[in-house]
């Protein structure tokens, strides 16, 4: 199994979702991002970080979890991501990171279609302030403008994390 943990905006939780999987599915984690990666939770023979100071390609390997960090580079990201059997795109509730999430989907929808959004830090209790609170609200909009832009995919789900 391949996983890949992507989405450009940092601080939406790839990171964490990543160490979790790696460590629940017993898969190696592999990061590129040499400021925010998380290689030493691990086991030595258990991640790598492969940055691009010393990987202009990264190996793409089976039984592992890619953590892509939120920052772009002149690796091979998009050979990883469309090699992966499913891409993980975290994201949180401000405009910003919506946006953002959007943007991703649609540089994803050509590249891999087993695309699994995790809305990351949601709330128990919801306020009025930012009508996407609501994860269901949330996963409608995410609808709506995908469809609007004309972008259907074969294989996308949404799940939530609780803050």
């Amino acid at each position: 199994m391949i996983l890949t943990t992507y989405n450009i905006k940092g601080g939406t939780g790839k990171t964490s979702i990543s160490i979790q999987l790696a460590k629940a599915l017993n898969l190696t984690y592999i990061s590129n991002d040499k400021e925010g990666g998380a290689c030493e939770v691990f086991d030595d023979n258990k991640s790598f970080l492969v940055t691009e100071d010393e990987y202009t390609k990264i190996p793409l390997e089976k039984d592992c979890i890619y953590d892509l960090g939120g920052f772009r580079t002149n690796q091979n990201i998009y050979e990883i991501i469309k090699g992966s059997d499913f891409v993980i795109v975290p994201t949180l509730i401000s405009r910003g990171d919506i946006k953002g999430t959007i943007k991703m989907l649609e540089e994803l929808h050509n590249i891999n279609q087993n695309i699994l959004v995790v809305i990351n830090k949601v709330k128990a209790n919801y306020s009025k302030k930012n009508k996407f609170e609501k994860p269901q609200t949330l996963i409608n909009y995410f609808q709506e403008e995908l469809s609007n832009r004309g972008l259907e995919f074969d294989n996308l789900h949404f799940t939530t994390l609780r803050d």
